[in-house]
């Protein structure tokens, strides 16, 4: 686990002093690639990421131009691992996310970056 990004303090909620630290973890299913010679599903767990990296490939087609290939995310190849803090008594949840910096920006990865101090109308 990486270090703390929330500051030590109690519950924002409930005032409670206990909180316990978590890296959410998500279940998934590597199919083969990059496991082992088999071409066999094996299941995984990774941590929780805000978005995940990209990988492209170019097909080659006999007789056709050449196909840009977009393979599925990787759960282990991601940006902004999520941590969580979770209050022991009220049971309140506080999300903060490590490495927000390397995070990238687009359509691609599903993720937008806004400025609060924006002089535009809060809709």
């Amino acid at each position: 686990m990486g270090p703390a990004r929330r500051r030590i303090a109690p519950c924002a909620r409930c005032n409670h002093p206990s909180l316990i630290r978590v890296i959410p973890r998500e279940l998934s299913v590597w199919t083969g690639r990059d496991v082992s010679a088999l071409d066999a599903n094996v299941a995984c767990t990774a941590p929780m990421f805000a978005t995940y990296a990209i990988k492209q490939r170019v097909e080659r087609k006999m007789f056709l131009s050449d196909q840009v290939v977009i393979d599925p995310p990787f759960p282990t190849e991601g940006y902004g691992v999520f941590e969580a803090y979770i209050c022991r008594q009220c049971g309140f949840v506080d999300w903060y996310c490590q490495d927000p910096g390397k995070i990238p920006i687009g359509p691609e990865y599903m993720t937008e970056e806004f400025n609060a101090d924006s002089a535009e109308p809060y809709r």
